[in-house]
């Protein structure tokens, strides 16, 4: 029986302020249609018209000579928000309240690709069905190889009938 839903494609971008030595750590990103992460990057491009080596759209890189740009990037993404082809979600934690030891075999890289799951998880919730979504999350060291995230993150899913790639 062929099915006439059709497939949801979206693309999702993220990152996380950091995984040790703060009170609190924050995974957000954005969600978009494949359609709208084009037109997005290619406006995005027109404000970095001149873009320098290597120079990535970074709070910590804000200075006076930049912050035009940034406040256009802001403009940007608000014009995106507001339509809906650009959402923004995130998971707060409080790594006050984390126990690693109990929760996560005392693997703290463990216990981060669970949250990253978590933050990931919305997307596939609140998004219609069927849906396909294509992560990228930002560079960072594990001593897990990609496939064995992977695995982690499609582990739940999968139990439950669903599937994330």
């Amino acid at each position: 029986m062929k099915s006439d839903l059709k497939l949801h494609e979206y693309v999702c971008y993220s990152d996380e302020s950091c995984t040790t030595g703060h009170d609190y750590m924050i995974i957000g990103g954005v969600l978009c249609r494949p359609d709208c992460e084009r037109q997005f990057i290619t406006e995005l491009g027109l404000i970095r018209k001149r873009p320098e080596a290597g120079w990535p759209f970074e709070w910590k890189n804000i200075r006076g000579r930049n912050l035009r740009q940034y406040e256009k990037i802001v403009d940007l993404f608000f014009e995106y928000n507001t339509e809906h082809c650009l959402d923004f979600s995130c998971l707060v934690v409080d790594c006050n309240q984390v126990d690693h030891d109990r929760h996560s075999e005392g693997d703290g890289d463990k216990g981060f690709n669970k949250f990253l799951y978590q933050h990931l998880l919305k997307h596939y919730r609140t998004m219609e069905p069927p849906s396909r979504f294509r992560c990228y999350h930002d560079r960072r060291g594990s001593r897990y190889t990609l496939d064995d995230i992977k695995q982690m993150l499609n582990f739940k899913n999968n139990f439950e009938g669903g599937k994330i790639v």
